[in-house]
């Protein structure tokens, strides 16, 4: 190899590794000099995969540190975003002191970006539904920009709708949802990042699937503590206290679900129709008729 190739491959592997720049779009990746099914190419790849595979996390410890490097990473994302999935909010991470914790997904997937694979800022801990079942090597940057998992990420609002409301004579309907995923501060250049976010990790459609499979049983939650009957006023104050405690659970980020959560109370008490709420508050008073 001449020198400007040399040069070239370096630059690519500088780049690569530049995960936060990438993913505000600072920088652009330049066409990959590698020809991966080359021999250099397969040497590359083999090098990184042993690089990752035999990452050396003792550089990483600490003066005085008895835990593994591992676990000081994972801690210290735990205390950031608590033990919410901050990607989904619907699932909870295993708790810092198990002995098993959430896998670190390779933000930039190894698959595409190889260069970056030994990257401990490529490194993030996910919860299993979204790193296993949505994300897996999907190209967290086919939409140019995406939210890096280590800086502060904007407030999103969600609000719920019904299409069709299910039917509650009707075992196992669940009616029609929809969901609209935003931020809280309109922002044009963030939403690129809100689509590669809605894309890789399925917001949208697993939110409207979770109000599907949840909403009778949230429905039943207002009650739960009043023994006695209630009457429509009562039971519109028993859904503006869940709705509350949810918006307070969601920031404390302790317990999952709570920003849908938050959002379908909201949807009950602003847009739902009367018949909705009352057949809700009926079976409440009159459970086995």
């Amino acid at each position: 190899m001449n020198s400007q190739a040399r040069q070239n491959i370096w630059e690519q592997v500088e780049l690569t590794n530049r995960v936060q720049d990438l993913c505000n779009g600072v920088i652009k990746l330049p066409k990959d000099p590698i020809v991966w099914g080359s021999p250099l190419g397969k040497a590359i790849s083999a090098l990184m995969a042993a690089l990752y595979e035999s990452l050396d996390l003792a550089v990483f410890k600490r003066k005085g540190q008895t835990e593994s490097p591992t676990h000081v990473l994972y801690n210290e994302f735990i205390e950031i975003n608590n033990y919410v999935c901050p990607f989904c909010g619907l699932d909870k991470f295993k708790t810092r002191g198990g002995p098993r914790r959430e896998d670190f997904d390779h933000y930039l997937h190894k698959s595409a970006y190889p260069l970056a694979s030994a990257n401990m800022r490529n490194l993030v801990p996910t919860c299993g539904t979204c790193n296993q079942d949505h994300k897996k090597a999907k190209d967290i940057l086919a939409d140019g920009v995406a939210f890096y998992p280590f800086a502060a990420i904007p407030e999103v609002m969600v609000e719920v709708d019904c299409k069709q409301y299910p039917m509650i004579t009707k075992l196992g309907d669940k009616g029609t949802w929809s969901v609209k995923v935003e931020l809280a501060k309109s922002d044009a250049t963030v939403v690129p990042k809100m689509n590669a976010w809605n894309r890789v990790y399925s917001i949208k459609r697993r939110l409207e699937v979770e109000i599907q499979d949840y909403c009778e049983e949230w429905m039943a939650e207002v009650s739960d503590d009043c023994p006695h009957e209630v009457d429509e006023k009562q039971f519109a104050a028993l859904i503006t206290s869940a709705r509350t405690k949810a918006k307070e659970r969601a920031k404390r980020r302790m317990e999952p679900k709570q920003i849908v959560k938050e959002a379908f109370y909201d949807f009950v008490l602003t847009k739902a129709k009367g018949p909705f709420v009352e057949s809700f508050r009926r079976l409440r008073n009159e459970p086995y008729a």
